[in-house]
């Protein structure tokens, strides 16, 4: 747009009298991909007209300005999301750290040979344990209630990463941790690994200081639509919440990674027994843009009822024991019947078994 005379424009933002509105002005859109993301404004001055020339010269430099304006809110975009990242593994860390003090707390409170102290000197002990327990907890609870920021993808595979972020809840000796990974790895976008990656970091520390477990396993299956994470523990489980509701509606870890699953157009679901674990599954798919492959067709050979109900109970997450035991069996059936379903439907391992069991809709959660 060009005027003649700036003072032609009734709502213009100079002065009455201002000797510039006296001259001409020249407003060049500044274009980025057919979208107008500012405007160069120019006066000429005193009774001062653009010539033809340099009006064109000035929309060479708006789109110098466009590629400028461009590059520099990119620039500032990512240095934010370099920041938001440093902070989210920040809380992160701080919240495996203050785990790890907790489960130390509670295994000096569980040593017997404080029975033999004096009652007053035991009873100031346990109360400063105490305290110092609730303000541990209280610490914790506090950086959960920030839900951080997302970062990006891991340098290493998630199974490398995976396996050295868990060793913090294996050196406390309170907890024998396993990761173990079923199918041919892929790479998965940047945010999605990610996802998987806050996911797991959740369930463990959530498993820690809540479920107490002296188990935790974890499995990344890479199947045909997307990568499944199993997160299982044997610790004291919950109850489910009242009217049905799922604790993941309430519970803000378990609404974290459910979050974090949606987030990149995957699905959570949490499992849990009281007295015989959790099992938390999550599955991410390798394309954001198509939805999960939930073909409900049956296995291409045929079970049992017996293997049926054995691998419906895997995908609870529960041992061989705990299997038999809910089946009125011995576990060394349960071995068979476990062995049968790995002939017939060709999987390497059990957690692989899980997986595509649930995947194919073979079984039932």
């Amino acid at each position: 747009m060009v005027l003649d005379r700036y003072a032609a424009v009734t709502s213009g933002h100079l002065p009455a009298g201002d000797p510039v509105a006296e001259g001409g002005v020249v407003a060049v859109p500044i274009w980025w991909r057919d979208t107008i993301i500012g405007a160069d404004v120019v006066f000429a001055g005193r009774r001062r007209h653009f010539t033809t020339t340099e009006v064109d010269r000035l929309e060479t430099v708006a789109e110098v300005a466009a590629v400028a304006i461009t590059n520099a809110r990119r620039q500032a975009e990512a240095e934010a999301a370099a920041r938001r990242s440093t902070a989210a593994d920040e809380r992160d860390a701080a919240a495996r750290g203050l785990a790890t003090v907790l489960l130390e707390l509670r295994a000096a409170e569980e040593d017997l040979a404080w029975e033999r102290m004096p009652a007053p000197e035991l009873a100031g002990l346990r109360q400063g344990l105490d305290r110092a327990r609730d303000a541990v907890e209280e610490g914790l609870a506090e950086l959960r209630r920030w839900d951080g920021p997302r970062g990006a993808s891991p340098e290493r595979s998630l199974v490398e990463v995976l396996r050295q972020e868990s060793g913090w809840a294996a050196r406390t000796g309170r907890i024998q941790v396993r990761v173990s990974v079923a199918g041919d790895e892929r790479e998965l976008p940047a945010r999605s690994a990610q996802a998987v990656l806050r996911i797991a970091r959740e369930a463990l520390t959530n498993a820690a200081v809540h479920a107490v477990p002296s188990l935790f396993r974890m499995g990344l299956v890479y199947g045909r639509t997307g990568l499944t994470l199993l997160a299982l523990d044997d610790g004291r489980g919950f109850e489910p919440a009242p009217g049905g509701a799922r604790h993941g509606a309430t519970h803000g870890g378990l609404r974290r990674m459910a979050e974090e699953a949606r987030s990149v157009q995957g699905t959570f679901s949490a499992e849990s027994v009281p007295g015989w674990g959790t099992v938390i599954r999550a599955h991410v798919p390798y394309d954001h843009a198509a939805a999960p492959n939930r073909a409900a067709a049956g296995p291409a050979v045929t079970l049992t009822a017996r293997e049926r109900e054995v691998l419906g109970l895997l995908v609870q997450g529960l041992t061989d024991q705990q299997v038999a035991d809910a089946l009125g069996i011995s576990a060394r059936t349960v071995e068979k019947h476990v062995s049968g379903v790995l002939r017939k439907l060709g999987p390497r391992n059990r957690t692989e078994a899980v997986a595509h069991a649930l995947e194919r809709g073979w079984v039932r959660r």
